[in-house]
């Protein structure tokens, strides 16, 4: 496609048209008035073979049911460990597997049971997050200005909540 294409925000639509239409695109703009992060989903297509042996073995059936019985109807729910069960380096490594190689909801649903419970805890995982952002940024000076609006956004958060 050889046109100049604008995409007006970047919620859930907007980064969908934005990753179609940004691969033809001559040039691609896209407006936004607040920055948001969209994990990777990383879905992988099973082939006919995989998916023979899972019906056959009865994986359907085992992964609806486990839907049933987890927080957010996954076919996962949260570690039994807390957060600061592990040291630096295993949460880390941890943080790295939920995030870039499993995707999806995994980073927010699959993670440390504490997470959503524990101020302290949730703090702590929103550093891979930040550093993953700006990593993945083509332009690491857009990845930190990116940072330290979200850095601006935390912190009116926490101030806002303990005034």
């Amino acid at each position: 496609m050889n046109k100049r294409v604008a995409v007006i925000g970047t919620g859930a639509s907007g980064v969908q048209t934005i990753q179609e239409t940004g691969r033809d695109a001559k040039q691609l703009t896209a407006y936004q008035r607040t920055p948001n992060f969209a994990i990777p989903m990383n879905q992988k297509k099973i082939d006919a073979a995989e998916h023979a042996k899972m019906k056959k073995d009865g994986g359907f059936e085992k992964a609806f049911q486990n839907c049933h019985t987890t927080f957010a109807g996954f076919n996962y729910d949260f570690s039994e460990k807390n957060t600061f069960d592990d040291t630096p380096e295993e949460r880390e490594k941890f943080y790295h597997h939920l995030l870039v190689e499993e995707g999806g909801f995994r980073f927010w649903l699959n993670t440390y049971a504490d997470m959503l419970k524990d101020e302290k805890a949730n703090m702590e995982v929103s550093v891979p997050v930040l550093q993953h952002l700006v990593h993945c940024s083509n332009t690491p000076s857009l990845g930190l200005q990116l940072l330290a609006q979200i850095c601006n956004s935390v912190d009116s958060l926490l101030r806002r909540n303990t005034d």
